[in-house]
Parts: structure tokens; C-alpha cells; sequence
């Protein structure tokens, strides 16, 4: 059995050339899914 990632762009609404590109680990069964604060807090 393989693990299956998304690559995924997440970015500021009120300023779209602040965002940020990563690869996530896809849990199925999972209810809620974050982002660490500090990564998005230095967007870029």
C-alpha cells in the first residue's frame, strides 16, 4: 500500500501574490486538516 500526496497552493485572499506551494500527505479519514501557522505567516 502507497501513500498518496496533493500538491496544493494556498494564498492570501486580500493579496493573491502572497501564497504558498506544498505536498501533502492525504489522510482520508481525517475531519479537519491544518496548515502550521508560522508556514503561512511567511508566505512569500
Amino acid at each position: 500500500m502507497g501513500h498518496t500526496v496533493a500538491r496544493i497552493k494556498t494564498y492570501n485572499p486580500k493579496d493573491e501574490s502572497l501564497s504558498l506551494e506544498l505536498e501533502l500527505l492525504v489522510d482520508t479519514g481525517s475531519t479537519y486538516t491544518w496548515i502550521e501557522r508560522e508556514k503561512l505567516e511567511n508566505q512569500s
